[in-house]
């Protein structure tokens, strides 16, 4: 579930739903498997989510090694509609220690790149960290300049997400980005989970 938030308050915008196979979910890690997932806007209270989808994030199967670190895959972001438009595509990259991704747009050209410091406890030890140690940040870097322009957030578990696997994710996205960028920096929270 995505939501927007406008000040205090917090607004349902977007549904994210994972189509894949049963062997796949069920016998694959998250990072591995291969997968569609279905991005539906949520305009009408009444209406179901299959029916307004209106991108697909495409991930292929990828093979993993040592760590989660240590994988190259990609997410592959298509806007439906008559026609299958790519937006772009998401990559993480082959690293040892930090973890590191870039977005490219539909021309192939570098948009941003976003890393964090392999040393956060909530990295390091994922499934045992409390309280502010399970915070994980990512920067949105400017290709160009390397300044930091944006960032991605893993959150302090609330509600059901203290008993579960969930994760939330807090994105600020950088001020110069459109709504085609916006999308891509969804996706890459996506892959950032599933990574």
């Amino acid at each position: 579930h995505v939501f927007g938030q406008y000040g205090d308050n917090f607004y349902y915008l977007f549904n994210c739903r994972e189509r894949s196979g049963c062997c796949m979910r069920n016998c694959c890690p998250s990072s591995s498997r291969a997968f569609n997932m279905e991005i539906s806007h949520i305009s009408s209270p009444g209406k179901r989510a299959s029916d307004c989808i209106f991108a697909v994030a495409y991930k292929p199967f990828s093979c993993q090694c040592f760590c989660c670190f240590c994988c190259n895959s990609e997410l592959v972001l298509t806007l439906c509609g008559n026609q299958q438009i790519k937006v772009g595509v998401v990559k993480h990259l082959l690293t040892v220690c930090d973890p590191v991704f870039e977005i490219y747009d539909e021309t192939n050209q570098l948009k941003y790149i976003v890393t964090a410091n392999g040393c956060q406890c909530g990295l390091i030890c994922a499934n045992c960290c409390i309280g502010k140690c399970y915070e994980v940040f990512f920067d949105i870097l400017d290709p160009i300049d390397n300044k930091v322009i944006g960032n991605v957030k893993r959150r302090i578990p609330e509600g059901d997400e203290v008993i579960t696997d969930a994760d939330s994710y807090e994105i600020v996205f950088p001020v110069t980005s459109n709504a085609t960028d916006k999308l891509l920096i969804l996706a890459l929270g996506l892959m950032i989970d599933y990574q």
